[in-house]
């Protein structure tokens, strides 16, 4: 029987069999509430789960993007590297784009290590 609010009645006479009726009712309540949280609970595990799961991608991209410079070769410091002086004719003569070919030779060099 499902509980009602409306029993037992004002002024009515007892009947154990009414109040058994309604503390039965307010049980199923009870428990079906219960099934309700705990499959809540089951949802909210199973997101944390997830959730847990989706951390880890993220920290192990992270590391991946930290390490990315190295692997990629990246750019070193050249700030000690001398760009050298002179102007070059127009047009230039031999002795000056050898000249810049070895700088850029240098460049490149610095650039690796």
């Amino acid at each position: 029987m499902a509980f009602d609010p409306t029993k037992p009645a004002n002024n009515s006479p007892d009947s154990s069999l009414e109040m058994r009726n309604q503390l039965n009712g307010l049980k199923d309540l009870i428990d079906a509430q219960q099934a309700q949280i705990t499959a809540l609970q089951a949802q909210n595990d199973a997101q944390q789960a997830q959730i847990a799961a989706l951390q880890s991608q993220v920290d192990a991209q992270q590391v991946q993007i930290n390490e990315m410079p190295a692997v990629l070769g990246g750019a070193k410091n050249i700030d000690d590297f001398n760009e050298g002086a002179g102007d070059i004719s127009d047009p230039p003569t031999k002795l000056e784009v050898e000249e810049v070919s070895a700088r850029l030779d240098d460049l490149i060099i610095a650039l690796k290590h």
